[in-house]
């Protein structure tokens, strides 16, 4: 099901009573999230609880607020955030008792950012699946992901010419995330004109500001300096840490099954072609790889989604000073006279 088929379907019909929503494609999970959540007004539901969810504790308090009345005994939408762990044995005990209970009036929405394929096959992911209406959230490949940008780029009343479209989507590399910020960044800079190269060009090459692919650049040439400047002003900017750490993380989670693939002896060139990686970035992946083993782009994983706790809010911690620290530990897997490059 896509985000268009969720919204026509729902315009035509009352809320389910579960939403699952899997994957790792956070544009894609927020899109449909705000789907829901739109229709729950229309259908006068406004009392809304979102839970975030990791450990015993956090499961054992949703099942007692599934089995609490609301206070005015009306209908509640409940978003489960599982961020990307799987349940534990107490958790599974909830997700069930949330699948099979009929006599509810609440609306569930349960959220799980992962995207790997073995949790498919759990017993508890398959149920949780089959009882409610299931939604995937993935990487576009370049097709769907100029599909969408006509489509999303329509909504902001601008049309692509066909080079233009092109060279958009080799500029945002499947990121929507960056996408959905530079189609608004174009929507305002080009008044509802036909959108030709130089306006892409003018708008994502702009020397007066960073963005999201500048930091993933930058920090895959090891370059601490410009990186620090980077992140510095994408927070003097106001651009979300959540965006940020999607960003860093889709580079580590490339980089870490490329990596353990060539150190099980596959060609580099081939595993790095085969995970779509183009351009300039194919390049960078090519020097980092040299540089790092699986484990050590794993152990940056497990702090990246540490930091990804602290953004919401289920841990205390300086978001911005640990992406910073985050930074320092990606750029010093380089060589260090490559860490004092200034531009």
């Amino acid at each position: 099901m896509s985000v268009a088929t969720l919204k026509q379907r729902l315009s035509s019909a009352q809320l389910d009573k579960l939403y699952f929503l899997f994957g790792d494609e956070p544009v894609q999970l927020m899109k449909c999230l705000d789907v829901i959540r739109n229709k729950a007004n229309e259908e006068s539901i406004t009392e809304r609880l979102v839970c975030h969810v990791s450990g015993p504790s956090d499961w054992e308090s949703l099942g007692a607020e599934i089995n609490s009345m609301s206070l005015f005994s009306e209908k509640r939408l409940i978003e489960v955030r599982m961020g990307s762990k799987k349940p534990d044995k107490l958790g599974v005990s909830v997700l069930d008792q949330i699948t099979q209970n009929d006599n509810s009036d609440d609306r569930f929405v349960i959220v799980l950012e992962n995207n790997e394929a073995s949790i498919k096959k759990a017993k508890w992911f398959k149920s949780l699946q089959s009882g409610s209406i299931f939604f995937e959230s993935k990487m576009l490949d370049s097709s769907a992901l100029s599909h969408w940008i006509v489509a999303t780029g329509g909504e902001l009343g601008m049309e692509f010419s066909q080079m233009a479209l092109q060279l958009f989507c080799e500029r945002v590399e499947g990121n929507l995330l960056v996408a959905s910020q530079e189609l608004e960044k174009l929507a305002l800079a080009t008044s509802g004109h036909r959108i030709e190269e130089a306006d892409i060009v003018g708008s994502m090459n702009d020397s007066g500001s960073f963005n999201i692919y500048d930091l993933t650049n930058t920090l895959l040439r090891g370059d601490l300096y410009r990186t620090l400047r980077v992140v510095r002003r994408l927070r003097e900017i106001g651009i979300e840490p959540v965006l940020i750490i999607w960003a860093i993380v889709r580079e580590l989670r490339a980089l870490a099954l490329i990596i353990a693939e060539a150190e099980n002896g596959g060609s580099v060139s081939k595993i790095i072609d085969s995970a779509r990686i183009w351009g300039p970035r194919k390049d960078a992946f090519k020097i980092f790889i040299q540089k790092a083993t699986a484990a050590q782009v794993l152990t940056l994983l497990l702090h990246a989604n540490y930091i990804d706790t602290v953004i919401k809010g289920a841990r205390l911690g300086s978001v911005w000073d640990e992406i910073e620290i985050l930074s320092l530990n990606i750029c010093d897997m380089m060589s260090f006279s490559k860490l004092m490059v200034k531009d």
